[in-house]
């Protein structure tokens, strides 16, 4: 998905779902020092372990924010690259108003039958898809996505 993404030094990147901040330092190392990546997920505690690890490796290239991903980040706009971690069924507004003419995102759709990945180049008449990969990711939500927990459930 990176390869896909074609992001460039000095890149201005938004990356929807932090998770352990891997993806996240890769990115730094390819914006270099002029570009800039914000990367956002729902999770407060993988936020604030992502953020950490990645300044005590000296990341200052980065941002890191608790939020709601599908919403974007418009403080930083506008982003010429974008990718996301987690699947919609459409690519938000958000997404569209916080991006640039020649945006390239990189994201995994969904419907009720089918998941996979496409990468989309974004001029002045929209976005068109210019790839499609298969693979899947978890959806986009605005609370933290944790299958392994049964609300109403006691633990053992």
């Amino acid at each position: 998905m990176l390869a896909a993404l074609d992001v460039q030094e000095g890149s201005h990147v938004l990356e929807i779902g932090t998770g352990s901040g891997y993806s996240t330092a890769l990115l730094g190392e390819l914006i270099g020092p002029d570009g800039m990546v914000v990367s956002i997920d729902v999770d407060p505690p993988v936020t604030a372990r992502a953020r950490s690890l990645l300044s005590g490796k000296g990341y200052t290239n980065v941002r890191v924010t608790t939020g709601d991903g599908r919403f974007g980040w418009p403080s930083f706009a506008p982003y010429d690259r974008i990718v996301a971690w987690c699947s919609v069924d459409v690519i938000p507004p958000a997404w569209l108003r916080q991006s640039t003419t020649d945006t390239i995102l990189v994201v995994p759709m969904r419907n009720t039958e089918q998941q996979w990945i496409s990468r989309y180049h974004r001029s002045e008449n929209g976005c068109v898809e210019k790839e499609r990969f298969a693979g899947g990711f978890i959806p986009a939500t605005a609370a933290p996505f944790h299958p392994w927990e049964h609300p109403g459930e006691k633990p053992d």
